[in-house]
């Protein structure tokens, strides 16, 4: 890594060394949240994820006292291929991202929400008409307000607080923001709390849907029902509004601590440390004859047959793959595998 050696100094004059806490990976940036609370980035800088004006040359700041020689440029659009320093401020210090395809929302350690990069379909919820934010700037709508996780999306975001309720920002497709009852499209320009739900623990987010955990460990999910990913049964193309997902009926009665949205597919992760899927199979982890190309579907959460005999602690979702660790430190991966990122 180049760190800003001299930024590193003055903040560990004893030369301690950053440690690592989380890395966050998009679909542009590659984003390391350190155990002091600190952020390095790297990766694209095309709509300001960088936190450097990207309608700057890359020869401007390489020309700088402590030049960020990291800084390259392809065409128009600013690259760093080594972890830069996030310019906040020596008091802002984090305790979560999220990364989405071309913006970051991340929470301070006071639970304070903060937003940069791509809003052209207002993500970053600070209710201005910006192409791009080239700075971690605070949401002052809910600065009132503490969060403990977030989510960003491709052209939303969203923002769980403390007290259990989602906040959502950006533009909805197939009614993903979960707060219009009538429309499949809108835009909502700042943070709007959705109505009519139970306190939440825990949420995440696909392209076109979103699912959350309620306190009471029960499953809630909107948005695109196409290819079965929101696990309601029935052919319905989209949900507009959230909805309990109805195990009861099914007589399952399992409580649920982590979900995980991809593209056509979401799991889940139940208290016993299994993993349940549904939507497209060849994604979802569901054997499929000629899975890729014709997109069998499940419409209903189930478990994974081939990791029943495994418990896990943690699941995550690209958009066609998905990866889960276990209580044996050992990682399982499924779902579509080009360009190796299933690490096989």
């Amino acid at each position: 890594w180049n760190y800003d050696l001299k930024f590193q100094k003055r903040i560990f004059p004893n030369g301690n060394a950053l440690k690592i806490k989380r890395i966050l990976c998009g679909e542009t940036n590659t984003v390391f949240l350190m155990v002091n609370g600190d952020i390095y980035i790297t990766g694209s800088g095309e709509y300001g994820q960088l936190c450097l004006d990207p309608e700057k040359k890359c020869e401007e700041f390489q020309k700088r006292e402590g030049a960020l020689k990291e800084i390259f440029s392809e065409g128009e659009v600013l690259y760093s291929n080594t972890p830069i320093y996030l310019p906040v401020n020596l008091e802002t210090k984090f305790k979560h991202i999220a990364v989405g395809l071309n913006h970051i929302i991340a929470i301070d350690v006071e639970g304070k929400a903060y937003a940069w990069g791509r809003n052209i379909e207002d993500q970053l919820g600070l209710g201005n008409s910006s192409k791009y934010v080239c700075k971690a700037t605070l949401i002052e709508q809910t600065s009132h307000r503490k969060f403990t996780m977030a989510i960003a999306s491709h052209t939303y975001s969203a923002l769980l607080a403390e007290t259990g309720e989602v906040w959502v920002f950006g533009t909805a497709e197939s009614g993903c923001l979960g707060v219009n009852p009538v429309k499949h499209n809108y835009v909502i320009s700042i943070p709007t709390i959705i109505h009519n739900i139970p306190p939440m623990k825990y949420i995440a987010g696909g392209p076109e849907h979103m699912a959350a955990i309620s306190v009471d460990e029960e499953v809630y999910i909107w948005g695109n029902n196409n290819n079965g990913r929101l696990g309601l049964g029935g052919q319905s193309k989209k949900c507009l509004l959230p909805t309990l997902v109805p195990f009861h009926e099914r007589k399952i009665f399992t409580k649920f601590q982590q979900v995980s949205c991809g593209l056509l597919h979401t799991i889940l992760l139940d208290e016993e440390g299994c993993i349940w899927g549904t939507g497209a199979k060849a994604y979802a982890g569901f054997p499929s004859d000629n899975a890729y190309k014709t997109l069998e579907e499940q419409h209903t959460f189930i478990k994974i047959p081939s990791l029943k005999d495994e418990r896990f602690l943690q699941i995550t979702s690209g958009e066609l793959h998905n990866l889960a660790l276990t209580s044996k430190q050992e990682v399982y991966g499924w779902g579509k595998g080009d360009y190796g990122k299933l690490g096989q």
